[in-house]
């Protein structure tokens, strides 16, 4: 079941500072939404700890990894 939030695909989002965000480099950065899964069943790994199955991808300009992130980890940017 997908937490209420109203961060949706397309959205420009800014990663939280953790120690996990910091270590991949993306802490404080904005990205955009181009995704969302349900890790039980994709089997995505995912960026911190979320509060239910629900996660989503966010892409960062100049970087071609694929990154997975509990949505608390995001604050909505804009649309």
């Amino acid at each position: 079941m997908q937490p209420t939030t109203n961060i949706t695909f397309g959205d420009n989002v800014r990663l939280r500072s953790t120690p996990e965000t910091e270590a991949l480099g993306v802490a404080g950065k904005v990205g955009q939404v181009y995704g969302e899964t349900t890790p039980s069943v994709t089997g995505v790994t995912v960026v911190g700890q979320p509060a239910g199955d629900y996660a989503l991808n966010v892409h960062f300009e100049g970087r071609t990894d694929t990154l997975w992130f509990a949505p608390e980890l995001l604050e909505f940017v804009d649309h």
